[in-house]
C-alpha cells in the first residue's frame, strides 16, 4: 500500500462498499466526547446539564493539574537557584534558575489556576447536587419542581461564569487604561 517511508497513494486505499451507509456507523451523538457513553435520556433540560456537568468537570480537572504542576515548578525553581547560588554555580545558571522562578510566578498570577480550579469545582458541585436532586425525583409528584430546579442551576451557573469573566475583563482594562493615563 505504501512504501517504506510511510508514504502512500490514496488511490491505491481500500474503498467502501457501495451500500456502506456513513450515518448507521456514525451513532455518536452531538456533543459527545471520545471515550464516553452519554446517557441520552431524551429530556433536553437533563442533556444539558450533564453536558455542562462534563464541560466543568474538564475545567476543574485542568486547572487542578495547571494549579499543582505550577506550585511543583515554583518550589523547584527556588530551590534550584538557592542550590546553585550555594555551589557558586555560573552566575547565568543562578539567574536562569531565578528567571523561571518569577516567569511561573507570573503564569500563576495570570491565569491563577487556583482561583480557576475553586471555581470550576464549585460549578460542578452545584451542578452535579442539582442533577442528583432531579434524578432522585423523577417519577415523583415533585419532579416538575426538581426539573425546573435543574433548569434554574443550570443557566444560573453559567451566567456567573460568564458575569465573573466580563468582570474580569472589564477590570483589567480599566486598570490598563489608569496605567496608561
Amino acid at each position: 500500500m505504501g512504501d517504506r517511508y510511510g508514504n502512500f497513494d490514496p488511490e491505491q486505499l481500500p474503498l467502501p462498499p457501495e451500500n456502506w451507509d456513513i450515518s448507521e456507523n456514525d451513532k455518536r451523538p452531538e456533543g459527545a466526547y471520545a471515550g464516553e457513553s452519554p446517557d441520552l435520556s431524551g429530556d433536553a433540560i437533563s442533556d444539558v446539564a450533564r453536558e455542562s456537568l462534563r464541560y466543568y468537570g474538564q475545567v476543574r480537572d485542568r486547572y487542578r493539574r495547571m494549579h499543582r504542576i505550577s506550585e511543583v515548578a515554583s518550589i523547584a525553581a527556588g530551590a534550584f537557584t538557592v542550590v546553585a547560588a550555594g555551589l557558586r554555580a555560573p552566575a547565568a545558571i543562578t539567574v536562569v534558575c531565578a528567571g523561571v522562578g518569577v516567569f511561573i510566578a507570573g503564569i500563576r498570577q495570570v491565569f491563577d489556576p487556583l482561583d480557576e480550579w475553586a471555581r470550576a469545582v464549585q460549578a460542578w458541585t452545584t451542578l452535579r447536587s442539582s442533577l442528583v436532586r432531579y434524578e432522585v425525583a423523577r417519577g415523583t409528584p415533585g419532579e416538575s419542581r426538581a426539573r425546573r430546579a435543574l433548569l434554574d442551576t443550570t443557566l444560573k451557573v453559567s451566567e456567573d461564569d460568564t458575569d465573573r469573566w466580563i468582570a474580569a475583563k472589564r477590570r483589567v482594562a480599566k486598570e490598563l487604561k489608569t496605567q496608561n493615563g
